[in-house]
C-alpha cells in the first residue's frame, strides 16, 4: 500500500476517534494473509458486523481494498475482500 494512500486513512479516520482509525488497521491487518469474507474478518477482528461493513466500504472508496466475486460449490455468491494490488493467483507459475 503506498504511503500517500495510508496518510489518507489517518487523516480521514483520525479526527472522528481512535477507534476508527483503530479498525481501519485491523481490518487491512486481516487482509495481509489473503481474501477473507467480511464475516471472517468482523470475527477475528472482533469488530462488530455492520461497522465492519461499513469500513471495508470506506477502504474500497479509497482504493485500497478490493471485493473478489466468487461462487461455493452450490453456486451460492461469495464476497472475499482483500488488500488492493494485483491478485497474488494471477502472477505466471514458473
Amino acid at each position: 500500500m503506498s504511503n500517500q494512500k495510508i496518510e489518507e486513512v489517518e487523516t480521514r479516520s483520525k479526527p472522528s476517534g481512535d477507534t476508527t482509525y483503530s479498525y481501519d488497521k485491523k481490518i487491512i491487518s486481516s487482509t495481509t494473509s489473503g481474501p477473507k469474507s467480511i464475516e471472517e474478518i468482523s470475527s477475528e477482528t472482533k469488530i462488530p458486523a455492520k461497522e465492519c461493513q461499513d469500513k471495508i466500504t470506506d477502504l474500497v472508496d479509497l482504493g485500497i481494498l478490493v471485493i473478489e466475486h466468487d461462487s461455493d460449490r452450490y453456486g451460492h455468491e461469495l464476497l472475499k475482500v482483500r488488500r488492493a494490488g494485483r491478485n497474488p493467483n494471477s502472477y505466471a507459475k514458473e
